[in-house]
Order: C-alpha cells, then sequence, then structure tokens
C-alpha cells in the first residue's frame, strides 16, 4: 500500500492498522523524496506466510479490537509494541 503518513526511522515492521483496528498492512519504506509518502506490505501476504506455519505461529483470528474506540484499542496494542535499538 502506499499511505500518506510519515515513517521515521525504526518504523519498518510496524503494524497499520484499518480504524476498525483490523490489521491491513506492515510498514515497510518511506519514499526519499517526501516525508509523508509511506508504503506497506499487505496482510495478506504475511498471514500467507502464517498459513504456511500453521498452527505453529499460535495466533488468534479473532479481532478483540474491532468496534473499540481508537483511546482502547491503542491501550492494547501498546502492549505488543516494542522498540529495537541498533548499536553501531
Amino acid at each position: 500500500y502506499q499511505v500518506g503518513m510519515p515513517i521515521y526511522g525504526g518504523n519498518s515492521g510496524g503494524a497499520l492498522f484499518d480504524k476498525n483496528g483490523a490489521l491491513i498492512g506492515i510498514i515497510k519504506a518511506r519514499h526519499n523524496d517526501t516525508e509523508t509518502t509511506s508504503y506497506a506490505i499487505k496482510a495478506r501476504n504475511a498471514m500467507n506466510l502464517i498459513d504456511i506455519l500453521g498452527s505453529e505461529a499460535g495466533l488468534s483470528k479473532e479481532n478483540k479490537l474491532a468496534g473499540l474506540p481508537l483511546t482502547e484499542q491503542t491501550k492494547i496494542i501498546k502492549n505488543f509494541i516494542f522498540q529495537v535499538n541498533v548499536y553501531k
């Protein structure tokens, strides 16, 4: 997907959700010539890999964010967001 939002260093691999809390993409990259044009891999491409892994992946198919206000979605999601620091 091409999305119109700023992506910064370290955001690659982050989740892209729709307004209902459904995962629709995974942040991939930002266009070098603009700060607000970014790209995400479609979630269904990642889901194909998870299907290949089968039950070993241990993921729920239930959307526990659907119907919740954004503030509540954020409270739930923040437990699954991690910062990875790379030192050179």
